[in-house]
C-alpha cells in the first residue's frame, strides 16, 4: 500500500503522523482492529519500508533475540516479526500448537522467541502434547526449554505414537503416571514401552494394574500383550472377551475362553 495511502487512513483515523516506519506499524495495528489485516497483509508486503530498518527498539522481542546472539534476518525476516507482533495472542497460540503438531522447528523457534510475553506455561503445554503426540523429538525439546511441564501428558502422548525416545524425556523430567502409560502402550502394541513402565514400577514397588491393559490389548486386537499380561496375573476375561469379540477379534476371544476353560476344568 502506498505511504500516501496509509497516511490518509490514520489521519482518518485520527492518529498522528510519524516516519514512514512508524505510521506501517501504527496501520497494521489499526486494520487487525478494523478486521482488515488480511486486506492489508497483502499490499503493505511490497511496501518500501520492509527493505530498510525497522525500529522496533521498545519491544521485548529485540532483547530476546539479541540475548541469544542472533540477527533478527538469520532466524526471520522483518515482515515475520512484525506480522507476528501484531497477531492476537490467540492466533500466536494456534500457529504455536499447529507447527509443533507439523512437525516444523524453524517456524516454532520463530514463535518461541516470543516468550513469556505472549505464552503461558499451558500453551507450552498444548503445543508440547501435540509434537509429543507425532514424535517430533526435537520441537518437544524446544517446548520444554521455554517452559513446558506437563510431564505426564507429554509420556501419555508420546506413548500413544510409539515415541521412546519422547517417553524417556518426560521420565528424566518426573513424569510418574507408570498405570496410564502401560495402558496406553498396550493400546498402540508398544511392548517395549510397556516393559519400561513395570521394570521402573518393580523398582519403586508398586504394583501395576495388568487388567486395564489387558482389555485394551484384546480390544485392539494384540494376543502377545493379552498373554503377557496374563502370565502376569491378569484375571478379567470375562471383559477381555467381551472387548475383543465386539472388534472382531475371534483369535482373542477364543484364547481368552480356553483359558477360562483350562481353569474350570472343562
Amino acid at each position: 500500500m502506498p505511504e500516501r495511502s496509509i497516511q490518509t487512513y490514520l489521519q482518518f483515523r485520527g492518529q498522528k503522523l510519524a516516519g514512514p516506519t512508524d505510521n506501517l506499524i501504527m496501520a497494521f495495528k489499526l486494520y487487525q482492529e478494523d478486521g482488515y489485516l488480511t486486506i492489508m497483509d497483502k499490499q503493505v508486503v511490497k511496501h518500501k519500508d520492509f527493505n530498510s530498518t525497522i525500529r522496533l527498539d521498545q519491544e521485548e522481542l529485540i532483547t530476546r533475540v539479541a540475548t541469544k546472539g542472533l540477527e533478527i534476518n538469520t532466524l526471520m525476516s522483518k515482515y515475520d516479526l512484525i506480522r507476528m507482533l501484531l497477531l492476537s495472542r490467540e492466533h500466536l497460540v494456534e500457529w504455536l500448537k499447529f507447527y509443533a503438531g507439523k512437525g516444523r522447528p524453524a517456524e516454532v523457534a520463530k514463535l518461541l522467541l516470543l516468550g513469556h510475553k505472549i505464552f503461558t506455561t499451558a500453551d507450552y503445554n498444548h503445543a508440547m502434547v501435540r509434537a509429543a503426540f507425532e514424535g517430533h523429538k526435537t520441537i518437544v525439546q524446544m517446548l520444554l526449554d521455554s517452559g513446558a511441564n506437563d510431564y505426564n501428558r507429554g509420556m501419555a502422548n508420546a506413548t500413544g505414537g510409539g515415541h521412546e525416545e519422547i517417553v524417556e524425556m518426560m521420565l528424566a523430567r518426573g513424569a510418574n503416571n507408570y498405570d496410564e502409560t502401560m495402558y496406553s502402550a498396550a493400546s498402540g502394541g508398544y511392548q517395549k514401552i510397556m516393559e519400561r513402565m513395570l521394570g521402573i514400577m518393580t523398582d519403586k514397588q508398586i504394583k501395576p494394574d495388568y487388567n486395564r491393559p489387558l482389555r485394551s490389548a484384546a480390544r485392539e486386537g494384540y494376543l502377545r500383550i493379552v498373554i503377557w499380561m496374563l502370565e502376569f496375573g491378569a484375571i478379567d476375561y470375562i471383559n477381555a472377551i467381551s472387548l475383543a469379540r465386539r472388534q472382531g477379534h475371534t483369535e482373542i476371544a477364543d484364547y481368552l475362553q480356553l483359558r477360562i476353560d483350562v481353569i474350570h476344568g472343562f
